[in-house]
């Protein structure tokens, strides 16, 4: 897998410079940063949802097959 493509391994350019800023505005930063994992989260449901679906499968197909 090549993570330089992900974009949640990428660097977030709204904070490459923490450690220019104040601890007030470093929390406000993540927090702001935070709450918009979120939404992200929602946008890929369906994929998410399918993941699932397949892992849960193969998680029984393999418990089924080793009672044998």
């Amino acid at each position: 897998m090549n993570l330089e493509k992900l974009t949640t391994e990428t660097r977030n350019q709204k904070t490459m410079a923490l450690d220019m800023l104040s601890v007030k505005e470093m929390l406000e930063l993540m927090n702001q940063e935070d709450q918009r994992v979120p939404v992200a989260v929602s946008k890929e449901l369906p994929q998410i949802e399918c993941a699932v679906d397949k892992i849960v499968g193969l998680h029984f197909l393999v418990l089924r097959n080793n009672q044998h």
